[in-house]
């Protein structure tokens, strides 16, 4: 008999698995297993690490804590430790009736896991804990994605998601179900999917073409595999990113310049994936890499009203070249490499005695045309 063919099972007696949990303001917290027996170690532990945190997460602020008398509960560890919480307005503990376990509500809730695991059939102490997680958060169903207005190209964002079971209970989703994010046109990543409420699919970064500063609307569809009602689509509009490239025209390796004369260069402003950036106020210099003779020159154009003609008035008393041209942009520098050549009779190849005397002969003017 082949062992692929063979599916273990046990008939009874398998044996069984502890679990702790909660629920409040309709939801159901953490189910956390318990290896062992539990003490008030444990338990104090639970209090910690499950049962307080998932208090506040599920209805906030001095939440009301109710428990039974059971000897673990009612230990001065855990007393102690309650007593504490409830001074700092956390939360605050029920006073509850001796001789009482079966009023606790959270015994209606166990009612009815029961017999939800026993139609599962589990044959194992892992399927029965895999059987306990489902039956408890509820099987994912069907989703919904939370609002999406804009986004940017290149920055990222998060992506809201409501899972919910066939009941249309909110739930959690399983480990191994990954999102997958497709949009026409688009290059689509993500950097993760959160496993704890509320579900976002994190750092959601779009690059691709947009051919206007107004933006695009875009149709993103979003997949989870294993779902009954698996895929979604929703629309939101894509803006070019940030500055990330700058394209200076004429782009010639060496320009022939007059001294004196006004030269214009075409300036515009790109994201990543090449669209025009729609950044307002970036700053260009341009600037003679001689710092004897440099005199900075600064001019400021809105990269939203397109490409830009920036006139330059060139005076100098040498060859000079003009590497230093760039564009600065969240702590960023862009650097575009014209090359200034003068050409008068009288300039060309001459080496000033004091450079610093002719600072106001090697000044670069700029003006911005809109």
């Amino acid at each position: 008999m082949l062992e692929e063919c063979l599916t273990p099972s046990v008939k009874h007696g398998g044996g069984n698995v502890m679990v702790w949990g909660c629920f409040g303001a309709g939801k159901v917290g953490d189910l956390n297993q318990v290896k062992g027996i539990l003490n008030k170690e444990g338990y104090h532990s639970i209090l910690q690490h499950q049962a307080i945190p998932c208090g506040q997460r599920l209805i906030g602020a001095n939440f009301i804590l109710q428990q039974d008398n059971d000897p673990k509960h009612t230990s001065k560890l855990c007393k102690n430790y309650l007593g504490k919480k409830k001074a700092a307005g956390i939360l605050s503990v029920m006073e509850w009736p001796a001789q009482s376990p079966d009023l606790t509500p959270i015994e209606l809730l166990w009612e009815q896991l029961d017999p939800m695991v026993r139609k599962m059939c589990p044959s194992s102490q892992p399927t029965l804990r895999e059987g306990l997680l489902e039956a408890w958060e509820g099987r994912p169903f069907k989703f919904s994605v939370g609002q999406l207005d804009q986004a940017h190209v290149g920055i990222p964002f998060n992506i809201p998601l409501n899972v919910q079971d066939e009941f249309g209970h909110s739930t959690l989703l399983s480990a191994d179900i990954l999102p997958i994010l497709e949009g026409s046109g688009l290059t689509i990543e993500y950097k993760e999917l959160s496993k704890v409420p509320p579900l976002l699919i994190k750092g959601v970064i779009i690059k691709g073409q947009v051919k206007s500063c107004q933006g695009k609307n875009c149709t993103l569809k979003i997949t989870l595999p294993g779902l009954k009602e698996d895929i979604q689509t929703t629309k939101l509009k894509l803006f070019p990113g940030p500055p990330k490239q700058i394209q200076v025209l004429p782009d010639n390796d060496i320009l022939i310049i007059d001294n004196g004369s006004l030269f214009p260069f075409q300036i515009q402003i790109f994201d990543e994936v090449g669209n025009p950036a729609t950044q307002p106020k970036l700053i260009v210099h341009c600037k003679t890499p001689d710092e004897a003779w440099q005199s900075p020159c600064l001019a400021t154009a809105d990269a939203g009203l397109g490409r830009k003609t920036l006139q330059v008035l060139v005076y100098t008393p040498v060859k000079a070249r003009l590497p230093c041209a760039g564009m600065y942009y969240g702590g960023q520098r862009m650097n575009f490499n014209p090359i200034l050549q003068p050409v008068g009779k009288e300039r060309v190849n001459q080496t000033p005695k004091n450079p610093a005397s002719m600072a106001e002969d090697c000044s670069l003017q700029i003006q911005t045309i809109l």
